[in-house]
């Protein structure tokens, strides 16, 4: 037995008996990338061999496309298990399928992806009580070296979400206190009142559509899969019920359905948009043969408008969405509003575009009179 450091990285190299007799031989780089984790490791290691608890994990290292001996999600494929705490490997499948009676398709394959290309090639092969603070730490920042913190956030938040589901059903008594990954607010774009203006007289034939987004604020999925049954011009109100992405037809991504109230600009223009023949189901903005619209052609389009508007700089859907709430800040829009046309599941998330507000907390200071 040795540990040893090749390269940069640590590596166990652990070669015992399992209670059948059979040798068997475990080389491997350790959890935890230093001389001190690796000794730990090995220690482990032996002892899961020689209570014949020891399962192949998958390598470390560069991300693979499946991970043995589990296909991730895949209830039917063979199934892990030890003696008492399963592994994590072993847990995983009838997570999923716990978690996918609550998930969109899209919230659903990105969950899978997390596993299969990160946690599960590190944490798979141990037992959900052996994933321990220090090693998720050691996990967290070997992460940060070549990915974005909000990135490794998402992995800490289903890794956490694992061990809150398996504490639940009794699965482990207690789960470790993992902290999550501090994310910097990140600037935003969006466009100015006088540079918004520009954008719509260049517009041209997607004028309609971008003059939905920078009055709604709705997600692109949601601007592609609106239909004219969801549109109360008569109200002025478009209900939010479902989006087309890219996994296709999907509830919205907060999981709640919401209204927003419409600018009486964008009124006019859908009643000049509507079709004297078009049904509830029709899409408000189709694509060539009454589909959804391409996703790519929207984004070319804005980049078409961005140019002729000589903005210099080319500003996508979402930051369409971001001019929408900033545009509303400044005019002085109290937050929980606007987090209900968005359709923010936090405040939290609101709070970006408060420092738009002008001076609207001066009204409420002093006391009244």
């Amino acid at each position: 037995m040795s540990v040893r450091r090749a390269g940069d990285r640590w590596y166990v190299d652990v070669q015992a008996r399992d209670p059948e007799g059979k040798v068997v031989r475990v080389r491997e780089p350790s959890p935890v990338d230093n001389k001190r984790g690796a000794e730990a490791h090995e220690k482990k290691v032996l002892a899961l061999i020689q209570t014949g608890r020891w399962v192949k994990r998958a390598k470390m290292g560069r991300p693979r496309k499946s991970v043995s001996p589990v296909t991730v999600g895949d209830p039917s494929g063979p199934v892990v298990t030890l003696s008492g705490t399963p592994s994590l490997e072993a847990f995983i499948p009838e997570w999923l399928r716990h978690q996918d009676a609550k998930n969109s398709a899209s919230e659903r394959q990105h969950k899978r992806q997390i596993l299969r290309d990160h946690l599960l090639p590190v944490f798979g092969h141990l037992q959900l009580d052996q994933i321990t603070v220090r090693l998720v730490d050691a996990y967290k920042a070997e992460k940060l070296r070549t990915l974005k913190p909000a990135t490794v956030a998402n992995h800490v938040s289903v890794l956490k979400r694992v061990f809150a589901v398996a504490r639940d059903w009794d699965v482990v008594e207690k789960v470790p206190r993992i902290k999550q990954v501090k994310i910097e607010s990140q600037p935003f774009d969006y466009l100015s009142v006088e540079e918004c203006e520009r954008f719509l007289e260049h517009a041209a034939d997607w004028r309609v559509f971008m003059l939905a987004a920078v009055r709604t604020g709705l997600r692109l999925g949601e601007l592609r899969g609106l239909r004219w049954g969801e549109v109360d011009l008569g109200l002025r109100k478009v209900h939010v019920v479902r989006a087309y992405t890219q996994t296709g037809w999907t509830s919205p991504k907060s999981g709640k359905q919401r209204t927003v109230d419409l600018a009486r600009d964008l009124t006019e223009a859908l009643r000049v948009h509507r079709p004297e023949s078009a049904a509830r189901d029709d899409l408000v903005f189709p694509g060539p043969g009454g589909e959804p619209l391409d996703e790519s052609a929207i984004y070319k389009a804005c980049k078409r408008v961005c140019g002729a508007a000589q903005l210099g700089r080319v500003l996508g859907p979402h930051k369409l969405r971001h001019t929408f709430a900033s545009h509303k800040a400044m005019h002085g829009t109290p937050m929980p509003i606007i987090q209900a046309w968005m359709g923010h599941a936090s405040i939290t998330t609101t709070m970006r575009y408060s420092h738009l507000a002008p001076g609207i907390g001066a009204r409420y200071i002093d006391p009244p009179e």
